[in-house]
């Protein structure tokens, strides 16, 4: 086989497996989050994957929707704790148990 139809096969299939890499026709999921004055409304669970979050403000008030990757093994209720100790909250609700 020649080397020119050896690199555009190679090329070819190259962009196949880049192609099936990407999100479907549907793309990413996407999680509405709803904020109003001292309520959020957001779903229970987001589901794997890559996923869009909007943000809605139906308050007066400005509002932010922040996300934190919490460990193995770690609550929100750890990262409530870390919070209220008023120490390094990211780092503590990252942390594995021992």
């Amino acid at each position: 086989m020649p080397a020119e139809r050896v690199s555009c096969l190679a090329l070819a299939v190259a962009a196949l497996a880049v192609a099936a890499c990407r999100p479907g026709a549907s793309g990413p999921n996407v999680v509405t989050v709803t904020a109003k004055d001292y309520a959020f409304d957001a779903p229970a669970e987001v589901p794997a994957g890559l996923t869009t979050f909007r943000l809605i403000n139906a308050g007066p008030s400005l509002h932010h929707l922040q996300l934190i990757r919490l460990e193995e093994g770690k609550t929100g209720g750890d990262f409530v704790a870390a919070l209220k100790a008023g120490g390094p909250s990211s780092r503590r609700s990252t942390e594995r148990p021992t």
